[in-house]
């Protein structure tokens, strides 16, 4: 076989699969709000269960639905009745997925379900199956037929189904006002968690390099040198902000000739430096570093005091942007 004709097979299986996703939407039955608002009202988590390839579907809902705001569990059919059924509390809320709407585990797990009781939501591809028909609530996943090349592999059925649970995350979201502030306290390591939570105090250099007003030209030198960022603060002795010096500072007080060796800080000092509160969101640093075209950011306590210096190097290896 050419490898044409493998392009065209694949073009084939996704557009199949893309028109079942456009069907289904089109197909959304008004019922689908009350079973959203039964998932909203639900106080406990969402026990989602399946086995074979839906359990690999009810894995990723499961887990989309923690991340965002919903605390669900995956329970695999199989597992759930020899034991693991003690996951599942009163005010909990089941979503059981099978594309047939027959498999023996899930039906088997029903009247335990209905004991502690725990409401029940089926996903299958058959309104009328056992599954169906024995549950509180139904989502039907109208898949025609499958889009592997014998039409048996679950393909377009477990994509309609891993779809149908993105629409019910994004639903859950909208309805809980989950902000993107959420998302980031449950997602603490990605890159939204560093963007919205990351404080500049977490990232600032300490102790920061500074000098005295007096200080004179070789320790200026020596000072940044030390400090590594390129700058050294220029402070009094409450430790309160003068001024800065940049090496960029040096460079220009060289070219117009008004370098001495007993030149003093003050005279060489940015008197109005950039500062950032030590709180302030890591983010919020680097919009004002960047509009003010500036490498170093003074960092301050609540007392307004020097507490540390931020280079956006620091800030662009964490991926902040």
């Amino acid at each position: 076989m050419d490898n044409q004709m493998l392009i065209t097979e694949a073009q084939r299986v996704l557009r199949e699969e893309g028109e079942q996703l456009l069907a289904m939407s089109s197909a959304l039955s008004p019922d689908f709000s009350g079973i959203l608002q039964q998932l909203i009202d639900s106080p406990g988590k969402v026990i989602v269960s399946g086995v074979g390839k839906s359990a690999l579907v009810g894995q990723k809902i499961a887990a989309t639905l923690s991340s965002t705001g919903t605390p669900a569990f995956f329970l695999h059919g199989g597992d759930a009745l020899h034991g693991d059924l003690g996951v599942c509390t009163p005010g909990d809320i089941a979503l059981l997925l099978s594309k047939s709407g027959q498999t023996e585990e899930l039906l088997t797990l029903i009247p335990a379900l209905r004991a502690l009781p725990i409401p029940i939501i089926s996903m299958t591809c058959n309104a009328n199956s056992p599954l169906a028909l024995q549950s509180d609530l139904h989502i039907l996943i109208p898949i025609e037929k499958e889009a592997c090349p014998n039409a048996l592999a679950p393909t377009t059925s477990t994509t309609a189904m891993m779809a149908m649970g993105d629409a019910i995350s994004a639903c859950l979201q909208l309805a809980k006002g989950f902000s993107p502030q959420d998302f980031a306290r449950v997602h603490p390591s990605g890159m939204l968690g560093r963007q919205l939570l990351l404080r500049v105090k977490e990232l600032m250099r300490t102790p920061p390099s500074t000098v005295s007003p007096n200080t004179l030209l070789p320790d200026i030198i020596y000072a940044i040198t030390q400090g590594r960022v390129g700058a050294c603060a220029v402070v009094d002795e409450a430790h309160q902000v003068l001024g800065i010096i940049t090496d960029g500072d040096l460079r220009r007080a060289l070219q117009k000739g008004a370098i001495t060796s007993d030149i003093k800080a003050s005279s060489l000092m940015n008197a109005n430096p950039i500062t950032s509160l030590e709180h302030k969101l890591a983010s919020e640093a680097l919009v004002l570093m960047e509009s003010k075209k500036i490498s170093q950011l003074l960092i301050l306590n609540t007392s307004h005091q020097l507490t540390g210096i931020l280079h956006l190097h620091d800030l662009l290896h964490q991926g902040i942007q």
